[in-house]
């Protein structure tokens, strides 16, 4: 239960920032001397403090959709508090047309601070809330902001800069179906089609899957599913009962697929199906037929 709520205290830190709709580039930390990736970008924490930095940093300094901000900053863990080390910015140079790095360190930003330096650097003060580190290959992947996972994670739990509570989880994936298209593929050529007249003429049915539970290697165990579809009138059908013919044929269906792709994140098992809404369609004669290994 205590992995179950730091995954979910987790998600309501990273979910809010999917708006950004892009993979963020990250801040560094020193940790114990070993550099991590933090997976927040804390300066923008306070609107009072990244509003005198964005005034503060060259005007021509290189930014992406990656790094709105157009700045890196370096970070240290100095006990238990965090303390900023400095920023990097790419300025450009009109006279080369290439792009060079400066580096400006902490006791050059006092006037964004307050004069707050000292030989650590600046207290993160401002920082409250959870912030993760992370290290390692990328085990999973969603292109917006900070939603992804390293294979060693950090989930530090801050009071005005004071880390008040860690953890520290290995997570990693087993490999499987991965492929919205791919799957979608293969569903629908083995949906029974045929057992379900109303669903067939309508030439499409999609799943929405939740609480998808998977063994460790990749099978289907079971889920919650909610079905809906245009029955030959063209009416809209929605069904949830988990007891329908057509719910239950999906869930033999999904079950005749492996291995799927699994995810330990945090302790906690994840399928990549999880929240998925998979649209199936009728597959006519001239489509190639698809076929998977059980």
């Amino acid at each position: 239960m205590r992995c179950k709520n730091v995954v979910l205290l987790v998600l309501a830190c990273i979910l809010p920032l999917l708006a950004k709709a892009t993979g963020s580039s990250a801040d560094a930390v020193y940790i114990d001397g070993e550099e991590w990736s933090l997976l927040a970008k804390p300066l923008e924490a306070d609107s009072a403090i990244s509003a005198r930095l964005y005034a503060f940093l060259p005007e021509n300094r290189k930014w992406t959709t990656a790094n709105y901000g157009g700045y890196d900053a370096v970070w240290e863990m100095v006990g238990d508090s965090l303390y900023l080390k400095g920023v990097s910015v790419s300025l450009y140079d009109e006279n080369t047309g290439k792009y060079t790095e400066k580096n400006i360190k902490a006791d050059t930003l006092h006037c964004i601070f307050d004069g707050k330096v000292s030989s650590n650097g600046i207290f993160a003060y401002w920082v409250n809330g959870k912030i993760r580190a992370g290290r390692g290959k990328t085990v999973r992947y969603f292109h917006d902001a900070f939603f992804r996972n390293l294979e060693q994670e950090k989930v530090m739990d801050f009071d005005n800069g004071v880390a008040i509570g860690s953890q520290t989880f290995n997570n990693h994936r087993t490999a499987g179906l991965r492929s919205e298209i791919d799957i979608a593929g293969i569903l629908s050529v083995r949906f029974p089609w045929d057992e379900f007249p109303e669903i067939k003429a309508g030439g499409r049915i999609s799943f929405h899957l939740k609480d998808v539970a998977m063994t460790a290697d990749g099978r289907f165990v079971d889920c919650l599913l909610e079905v809906f579809y245009n029955d030959c009138d063209g009416a809209r059908v929605n069904i949830t009962d988990q007891n329908s013919s057509c719910v239950k044929a999906m869930k033999e269906l999904l079950a005749s697929v492996y291995p799927w792709e699994v995810y330990e994140i945090y302790g906690e098992r994840i399928a990549v199906l999880e929240g998925w809404i998979v649209s199936l369609r009728y597959p006519d004669d001239s489509r190639d037929r698809l076929g998977v290994t059980k």
